[in-house]
Parts: C-alpha cells; sequence; structure tokens
C-alpha cells in the first residue's frame, strides 16, 4: 500500500479534540496524527496527546505550529532555505495546489487535521470518523513519493464505509 496522508479542517478547537478523541477511540494511534494550527487556537489534544511540535511561518509571516509526526519531519528541513510553506509541504509530498489550500485554511484561522494512514485497514475508520463529524476540506495525497508525481484523491461521502456494526436508519 502506498503511504497515505488523509488531511482535514475543523472550525474550532473544540472541533479539533473531537476528531483527534474520535480517531482514537477508532483505533488509530495518536502517534499517526498531526495538527496544524494558528497559534491562537491550538487544540487542548496537542498539549495532552500529540508528541512533538514545531513553528513555521506562512507566506504572511503569521506563525502556525504543527504537532505531532508531520512536525519532526518538518523540523528535519527547517526554515533556513526561505522555501514556502507550499514549498516545505511539497517536500513532505503535497502538490503545490494541497500545500496552498492548507495555507489558506491556515490564513482563515482553520485548524488541520492530518492523519498518516499506515495500513489499508485504517482508511475506512478514518474516513467514516472525519464523515460523522463533519469537517471541511478532507483530501488524501500519497506521499510515498516524495519528489514524484502525487497521486491525489477527494474524499465522496455518496462512497464512504458505512459505518461498522451500526445500521443506518432513516425517518420516514
Amino acid at each position: 500500500m502506498s503511504h497515505l496522508l488523509v488531511y482535514a479542517t475543523t472550525e474550532s478547537r473544540l472541533h479539533a479534540d473531537l476528531v483527534v478523541v474520535r480517531l482514537k477511540r477508532a483505533g488509530i494511534s495518536t502517534e499517526s496524527i498531526s495538527i496544524l494550527h494558528p497559534e491562537s487556537l491550538r487544540p487542548n489534544s496537542a498539549v495532552c496527546w500529540i508528541n512533538g511540535s514545531a513553528f513555521m511561518h506562512l507566506s504572511s509571516g503569521q506563525a502556525v505550529s504543527v504537532s505531532g509526526a508531520l512536525s519532526r519531519a518538518l523540523k528535519e528541513d527547517g526554515e533556513a532555505n526561505g522555501a514556502s510553506f507550499a514549498d516545505r509541504m511539497s517536500k513532505l509530498g503535497l502538490n503545490h495546489e494541497q500545500g496552498s489550500s492548507l495555507e489558506e485554511s491556515l490564513l482563515e484561522h482553520r485548524i488541520v487535521i492530518a492523519v498518516e494512514v499506515s495500513d489499508e485497514y485504517e482508511m475506512p475508520a478514518i474516513y467514516h470518523t472525519l464523515r460523522g463529524l463533519d469537517v471541511q476540506k478532507v483530501s488524501t495525497a500519497d506521499v510515498a513519493h516524495k519528489r514524484g508525481a502525487v497521486r491525489t484523491h477527494s474524499y465522496h461521502p455518496e462512497f464512504a464505509p458505512a459505518a461498522f456494526g451500526m445500521a443506518c436508519s432513516t425517518a420516514a
């Protein structure tokens, strides 16, 4: 399986914390979760459960924090080279459009939750969790090829997996 990164945006600290709690309850390790956020919007989960943090600057000069596995990858890159946010994200495997979209979300004071998918059986749990919590801008990037072509996939709710062991019912 390719190495995939699923990421989505949330509107508030509480919403981000709820996403992290639900991902944990779905069996996703907090070692696989990263949170990118403006300094003023640090979710509690970024302090309590997600290890590691780094600071980055957006094109506007605004500082953002990155907690989790992505913080370690971005720390290694450093900001000394003066690369833009989108360029730094492309070194992780996201294409320029995806990096720009993430930067735009952060500039709009949104929080980005990213989950590294370690095996194919986690994908349904991740999508089901994100879908159930009504997050925005859900995307997937194949980050196995850091400098090569990046295959991207958009989340389509109509193709999302059904809940495990839960019956769907609709009111008549």
